[in-house]
C-alpha cells in the first residue's frame, strides 16, 4: 500500500512542460522564456532537473518547442546550406595517401571557428562546425535553432542561449 501511494505521490508532482510549437514562439503574453527541447538529446537531459525546478518555482513563464515535431521543424538552422558556403577543401586523397593543399592545424586551432576534418570521397574536408546565428531574434525568419539545448528570453528585447551552461546561467537570472 505504501509503494503504491508513494508511485501515486511521485507521478502527481512530476512537472508538465507546457509545450508550444514555432509558430506560436513570438506570440505569448508578457515576458517569458522559451525552452527549445528533444526528448532524446543528452544534454536535456542533463538539465531536466533545473528546467522542472525552474517551471515549479520561476518568475516567469516558460514554454516547450519539442524539435522533433514537424511543427517546429522550420526553425532547425540550415546546416547543409552552411557547410555548403563555409566548408573547405583542404586535400584530396591520391593512392591511398593524404595530400594537403593547406595546413590542418590552421583551420584545427582556429582561435574563432571549430572545424573537423572529414574525408568525403576522396576529398579532405575543413568541415565549419560554428554556426552564424542571430542571438536577437524577433520572429521566426530571424530564429534558428542550431542545437538543443537552447533557451530563449523574450520581452522588450529577446537573448537566444545555446547550451547547458548558458541555459542555465540564463535561467538562474530569473529564480
Amino acid at each position: 500500500m505504501i509503494f503504491l501511494i508513494s508511485i501515486y505521490i511521485f507521478n502527481t508532482n512530476k512537472t508538465t512542460h507546457e509545450f508550444i510549437t514555432a509558430p506560436n514562439v513570438f506570440n505569448q503574453d508578457g515576458e517569458y522564456f522559451v525552452y527549445f527541447w528533444q526528448e532524446d538529446c543528452g544534454y536535456c537531459q542533463e538539465i531536466e532537473a533545473n528546467i522542472s525546478d525552474y517551471e515549479d518555482s520561476g518568475l516567469i513563464p516558460l514554454y516547450v518547442v519539442d524539435m522533433t515535431k514537424a511543427a517546429n521543424l522550420e526553425i532547425w538552422y540550415d546546416w547543409e546550406a552552411h557547410h555548403e558556403a563555409n566548408d573547405v577543401m583542404i586535400g584530396y586523397i591520391e593512392a591511398g595517401e593524404e595530400v594537403y593543399e593547406k595546413e590542418p592545424d590552421l583551420y584545427l586551432n582556429h582561435p574563432e571557428i571549430q572545424y573537423d576534418i572529414i574525408i568525403n570521397d576522396d576529398q579532405i574536408i575543413a568541415q565549419h562546425q560554428t554556426a552564424f546565428f542571430n542571438p536577437s531574434p524577433t520572429d521566426l525568419t530571424s530564429l534558428d535553432i542550431m542545437t538543443t539545448p537552447a533557451l530563449l528570453y523574450v520581452s522588450d528585447t529577446t537573448q537566444l542561449v545555446v547550451g547547458v551552461e548558458e541555459t542555465l546561467a540564463l535561467l538562474e537570472q530569473y529564480k
